[in-house]
């Protein structure tokens, strides 16, 4: 006769019921990022690519200053959508259903505002009329999800009912004057002051509920977070060494000069990694709550110079593919070189808000890897070819990890 086993137990499949948002426990073991939160960060990926994209047309054809403004106020909105959310996922992550929501919500406010980007640089750079109506909606969807959330925590987390609403409260009325300018046509100077002020007055926010109270945001969630985002602006570089090594080999076919900017591409981006994750960040911030929010804040230096990097070697892409006609080859270099100097004196800052000190030799360090990056359009203005450039602006990260490395380290 066969014999037959007892029936299996399966495990069930999980729900998500309502859950009250009291605040997670800021030293809980083994925090981790949760699957929902890297669903988020995909949306960052497709928003950080168009504005990096845009910005490298833009900087080709000549139009470096209205570029450079329209980029960093793009990707100052984005980054700062995405600490929000971050810091109050760290604090008030239920994963219940309406949680979820909530987010996916956001996640189409994100959506919509990348579509609109670039027509907020055809604007800034031209003029005329501008169809804000995707990039503001947008924006408004990604901060009204921000206030809902923060007005649940504020309803049930009596302990922090204050914390959150002078939190929300600022961004609520910002909302105010962004739905404003979805209705009038403002010039560029008004747009740009506007815009502005109304970052300056959401600003406050964060600023007064984490000083007064504090929310339970927890250290080495938080320093994961950030980790990851990088990683995530860091595709850009490598996204635009493919773009510069496929227009090197279509122009001459595969050569040494092909070889050596995909080492030089890979090489920034590999040393950038290298010297952000040297930072013993979660200890920092466990050691020393009250500077988690300037640290934070600061990181929009690093996310803004990493994409610009990674325009930058799209920029030399358009040159080496003779479609950069209003460029000269200084300003090609340039366009990767300035930002990844940025990257550096950016570090810096990121090393002074964790409380790491500023020694004259540390400092020093970071001069030099600055000035590494700056010196390769000096090379490229004494005639030095445009490949042999960026191979010296992809040392600059490296003289971080060098000095850090070798046994007599930055103290």
């Amino acid at each position: 006769m066969a014999e037959f086993s007892s029936p299996q137990t399966y495990p069930s499949m999980g729900r998500h019921p309502l859950a009250r948002m009291s605040g997670r426990d800021p030293l809980q073991r083994s925090r981790t990022v949760t699957p929902l939160e890297l669903l988020f960060d995909l949306a960052f990926v497709t928003a950080f690519g168009v504005a990096a994209s845009e910005f490298a047309i833009r900087v080709a054809e000549g139009e470096i200053a209205v570029a450079a403004l329209t980029f960093g106020a793009v990707m100052l909105a984005v980054s700062w959508d995405w600490i929000s959310f971050t810091w109050f996922a760290s604090s008030y992550d239920t994963e219940d259903w309406l949680y979820r929501m909530t987010v996916m919500g956001q996640l189409i406010g994100v959506i919509v505002f990348v579509t609109g980007i670039p027509e907020v640089f055809r604007f800034v750079a031209e003029g005329g009329h501008l169809d804000n109506s995707a990039t503001l909606t947008g924006y408004i969807v990604m901060r009204s999800a921000t206030v809902l959330q923060r007005v649940r925590s504020g309803v049930q987390d009596s302990r922090r009912r204050r914390t959150n609403v002078l939190s929300a409260g600022p961004v609520a009325v910002a909302l105010v004057g962004w739905c404003v300018l979805t209705i009038v046509s403002p010039d560029r100077t008004t747009l740009v002051v506007v815009a502005l002020a109304l970052f300056a007055v959401e600003l406050t926010g964060p600023l007064i509920a984490e000083t007064r109270g504090g929310t339970p945001w927890h250290p080495h969630h938080l320093a994961e977070r950030y980790g990851l985002l990088t990683i995530i602006a860091l595709g850009e570089i490598v996204a635009g060494t493919a773009a510069i090594v496929a227009g090197l080999s279509h122009a001459s076919g595969w050569s040494a000069n092909s070889m050596v900017v995909a080492v030089a591409g890979v090489a920034t981006a590999f040393g950038m990694w290298w010297a952000y994750f040297l930072l013993p960040t979660g200890e920092a911030l466990a050691r020393s709550r009250h500077r988690g929010l300037l640290w934070g804040s600061v990181h929009v230096l690093i996310f803004i110079s990493i994409a610009a990097t990674g325009s930058g070697l799209h920029v030399a892409a358009l040159a080496a593919e003779g479609e950069a006609h209003h460029l000269p080859v200084e300003a090609a270099v340039a366009a990767a070189a300035v930002p990844t100097a940025a990257f550096c004196v950016a570090l810096l800052a990121i090393t002074a808000t964790l409380g790491m000190g500023l020694s004259w030799r540390r400092i020093g360090v970071f001069a030099l890897a600055a000035s590494v990056a700056l010196a390769s359009i000096a090379a490229s203005a004494v005639g030095l070819p445009l490949t042999g450039c960026l191979a010296i602006a992809a040392l600059a990260p490296w003289v971080l990890v060098v000095a850090h490395e070798v046994p007599a380290r930055v103290p």
